[in-house]
């Protein structure tokens, strides 16, 4: 019995290390042999024009988010926040996240003060982050799966494909997927309503990056996007906040060589874009707003009772 939780627990500690190191050798051998006044030059051929699509692109998915963030909260937690509640709690979550890192324990204490107000209990934030954890995550493989179809050179993607769409009909049938956090059975149902929605955030996030690369960095949008997605899944792993450096390394590492210096441009770009604009624009924000209105003890709230 006790041997599962012990190779859990070694696993969960040796991939981020690999991670890590491996990517810790791409970027040193990328940055032997990086011309930095041509990294400087590329910066600047980025232009106005991508940069406003690519901040377009970030408003799109976070809206998107924000969405899903109504969608699990009201839909899955059963709670009775209003709309535009939710939409700004989740917004500044992920705003604040994808910079700083640490979804799961940041992500809850920012929804904890978001919807104090509203009763929430522990199961109930739990279950918000778990839907949006699984409605984000069912957004990419969707995204992902229907991106290698798109290649159909390997059968394997044909599989992927499969999986994905069996596993999306499970649910719309009724088949949730069940877990169980802090001891609470917690039940996702109906989380096929939100793949759509889902899967346009998904498409919306990468194409603020698309604009952005130099082309000939990749062969088309289909190797982009599993490129992309599977940088991604990488940076998660590795537990670094915003999965910085392992993200840049997983890109790296798949584009020709002679392409690279402008891929970095729009890596750059797009961290400043997608991770910082919204960091300064939502997350600081409603950070300075929370600290400027701070929760009512619970005795007063007894009390006026």
């Amino acid at each position: 019995m006790s041997k599962h939780p012990r190779l859990r627990s070694t696993v969960a500690t040796i991939v981020p290390i690999a991670l890590l190191a491996l990517a810790g050798w791409e970027l040193k051998h990328q940055q032997a042999s990086m011309d930095w006044s041509a990294l400087a030059a590329a910066l600047t051929r980025i232009g106005a024009p991508a940069a406003m699509l690519s901040a377009l692109a970030t408003a799109a998915s976070f809206v998107g988010l924000a969405l899903i963030e109504v969608w699990a909260v009201r839909k899955q937690a059963r709670m009775q926040v209003p709309v535009a509640t939710a939409m700004a709690g989740g917004a500044a979550a992920h705003a604040l996240c994808h910079v700083l890192g640490w979804h799961a324990l940041l992500g809850a204490a920012i929804r904890r003060r978001a919807y104090a107000d509203h009763g929430a209990g522990t199961a109930q934030l739990a279950g918000v982050l778990l839907a949006v954890g699984a409605a984000v995550l069912a957004g990419a493989l969707v995204t992902f799966a229907t991106a290698a179809a798109a290649l159909h050179a390997q059968a394997g993607w044909w599989l992927a494909a499969g999986v994905v769409l069996l596993a999306t009909w499970r649910v719309r049938a009724g088949n949730g997927v069940s877990s169980r956090v802090g001891g609470l059975a917690l039940r996702l149902r109906r989380t096929a309503a939100i793949v759509p929605i889902a899967a346009l955030e998904t498409l919306a996030a990468l194409t603020a990056l698309w604009v952005l690369v130099p082309s000939g960095s990749f062969p088309g949008w289909s190797t982009f996007v599993l490129t992309c997605l599977l940088a991604q899944a990488a940076g998660v792993a590795s537990h670094v906040p915003g999965g910085i450096g392992v993200f840049e390394a997983a890109m790296l590492a798949g584009a020709p060589a002679d392409s690279r210096t402008g891929l970095l441009a729009a890596l750059l770009a797009y961290r400043a874009i997608y991770g910082l604009l919204p960091f300064a624009l939502v997350g600081v924000p409603w950070a300075a707003w929370s600290w400027l209105h701070p929760l009512r003890p619970q005795s007063n709230q007894l009390d006026s009772g």
